[in-house]
């Protein structure tokens, strides 16, 4: 021990007695930057290598790094367009024990080089190519602007990642060039690129032992020898990952020059497990808690056959349904499907009892419509107040839904709309004829009014409409018939509490319906997180022959956006037109649209 305490530094004595066990990493010194803020600042920050030097490092490392900062500042500044700054600096070093350095810079960036010409030529068979058109004229910086190194960067990247995904494999710059006068304040832009011959859509190879071959093959969105986009490889893979049968799809194009002028596809595909199974349970006031189970085998052959089942239970709706489905045509877009189901449900003074078969054809349509025709057999044991009866009905008809949103789960803007036609006849098995359309739809914009405690605001509107031509309304079973009332109606009012009424006074239900709902909510997401809170006014009926009795609901909700399943409601809703202004809650959840 004596050995090891010599008259040096008290760290010595503490590494000899083992109390240091950690080296402790010494202190920074510090730097004040004077004259400029911002993305200015922070760029003169990381390019000073003096912010890295300690407390205790050498004075001849200190001060060679104090010299270099006049350059790393011009260096830094000059991606911004500031090549003539003044910069005037001071060294403070440590005044003694327990103290660091400190440098200050005052910089006086100087004036902006603008740019003087801008030259950008595309050569090629890409020159016709409304992509490239397109970026050119948004992504251009024009003479007199300020001169931004980054966006001229920019500009050669988006130039080459286009010319990529369109398929122009050799493409190059052939000049590029960024040239600075600062004596002049001026700056030239010169950019040509060649881009060769556009490449097509080679042999797409498939790793997969999933499905047939030539069902995979008709998930693809291009075909082989049109023109290379990098878009539909895109569209490809979403059509695949969509499909259920897969959890991992991996496309890789073989971007690489080719006599034939051809880019082959590898597409990997990870088969998703073949059973899914499922279990839920939710709350509605107008159907009370409900009991869930489904059951799903995504693969039952090669041929992509699927199964599904799925049964739910509550106090006032309980419902079990079997879908055999077989794709067709495009198996993202295209399927068929036969299924089986039986509904019973309950409400104030009215019950049902449905069994239903039915087959059906989906297609994906322009502009993102879906749509179904079927044919649906159906047997209906039904009680409406004092009307009481049992009805068969073979229908036909088709259902066309469109749904558009910036996110599935918690939209701030989107839209669904659903329009639905079906009818039968009496001279081919059914009990009744009747013809029926019926129309829903929802509209979600935010909007920002109340910035910054409120951060989001959102108008959502919302109606439904339908016609119904029978000659007899109560010859039509109670799943046919229209109501109004409930979470997702006219609230305030009883779910199907709402329509024409017998001589007691009891809803029978309708012809015809028209509801319409108009909302606010606001989400607070600095102070309470998810929360936010909401205000309505739901208007509507139904009717039988003249729509002459608006009733209508308004109130105040909370809402609570949970991490999954969308979003949780809570509304407490007064019955404006009802004498002595009921109030009613609505507890829902699940996605806005």
């Amino acid at each position: 021990m004596a050995d090891c305490i010599k008259p040096r530094l008290l760290r010595a004595v503490l590494l000899c007695t083992g109390l240091m066990v950690h080296p402790v990493p010494a202190a920074e010194g510090r730097i004040e930057i004077e004259g400029i803020a911002g993305e200015l600042k922070q760029n003169v920050l990381g390019f000073l290598s003096l912010r890295t030097t300690a407390c205790d490092a050498p004075q001849w490392r200190l001060r060679a790094r104090y010299r270099k900062a006049e350059e790393e500042i011009r260096k830094a500044l000059e991606p911004f367009g500031h090549y003539r700054p003044r910069i005037q600096g001071e060294l403070f070093p440590a005044s003694g024990p327990g103290t660091c350095w400190r440098a200050r810079f005052r910089i006086d960036p100087g004036p902006v080089v603008h740019l003087r010409r801008v030259h950008v030529e595309i050569q090629g068979p890409a020159k016709t190519d409304p992509a490239f058109r397109a970026l050119l004229e948004h992504d251009l910086p024009h003479p007199g602007e300020p001169l931004r190194h980054a966006r001229y960067e920019s500009l050669k990247r988006a130039l080459l990642n286009l010319a990529q995904a369109h398929g122009y494999v050799e493409a190059r710059f052939s000049t590029h060039e960024l040239r600075v006068d600062p004596g002049a304040g001026t700056a030239d832009i010169d950019l040509v690129l060649v881009s060769g011959p556009r490449y097509r859509f080679g042999p797409t190879h498939f790793e997969q032992d999933v499905l047939e071959p030539r069902l995979v093959t008709r998930f693809l969105e291009y075909r082989k020898g049109a023109p290379f986009d990098q878009a539909l490889i895109e569209d490809t893979q979403r059509a695949l990952l969509s499909s259920g049968y897969f959890a991992g799809v991996m496309i890789r194009p073989a971007f690489r020059a080719s006599p034939s002028h051809e880019i082959p596809i590898t597409i990997e595909l990870q088969p998703a497990k073949r059973h899914r199974y499922a279990v839920g349970l939710g709350y509605a006031t107008d159907i009370g808690p409900r009991f869930s189970v489904e059951y799903e085998n995504r693969r039952i052959n090669r041929r992509g056959h699927r199964l599904r089942f799925r049964a739910t239970g509550s106090p006032v709706k309980s419902e079990a349904s079997l879908v055999y489905t077989l794709p067709h045509g495009n198996p993202a877009k295209e399927y068929y499907d036969l299924n089986a189901g039986f509904k019973h449900e309950v409400t104030g003074n009215t019950a049902s009892d449905i069994a239903r078969v039915s087959f059906g054809r989906s297609d994906l349509l322009p502009w993102d419509w879906r749509q179904r025709v079927f044919l649906d057999l159906s047997y209906e044991d039904f009680d409406v107040a004092d009307q009481a009866g049992a009805t068969l009905l073979l229908m036909a008809g088709g259902a066309w839904n469109r749904r558009r949103t910036d996110d599935p789960v918690h939209p701030s803007r989107g839209h669904r709309v659903g329009i639905e036609l079906r009818g039968s006849a009496a001279e081919l098995v059914s009990d009744v004829s009747f013809l029926q359309l019926a129309a829903r739809g929802k509209w979600i914009h935010a909007v920002h009014l109340f910035e910054p405690r409120v951060k989001q605001t959102r108008i959502l509107l919302r109606g439904d409409a339908g016609t119904t031509w029978v000659d007899e309304v109560t010859r039509l079973p109670e799943s046919i018939r229209f109501f109004a009332g409930g979470d997702q109606s006219v609230r305030g009012f009883g779910y199907k509490s709402l329509g024409p009424r017998n001589a007691a006074g009891e809803v029978i239900g309708g012809r015809h319906l028209v509801t319409a709902s108009f909302e606010v909510d606001q989400y607070y997401f600095e102070k309470w997180g998810q929360w936010g809170l909401a205000a309505f006014v739901d208007a509507g009926n139904a009717f039988d022959r003249r729509f002459d009795e608006v009733e209508v609901g308004a109130g105040l909700g909370l809402r609570w956006r949970a991490p999954i399943g969308g979003t949780i409601r809570l509304d407490v809703a007064f019955a404006l037109t009802e004498p002595g202004t009921p109030i009613r809650i609505h507890f829902t959840m699940g996605p806005d649209l």
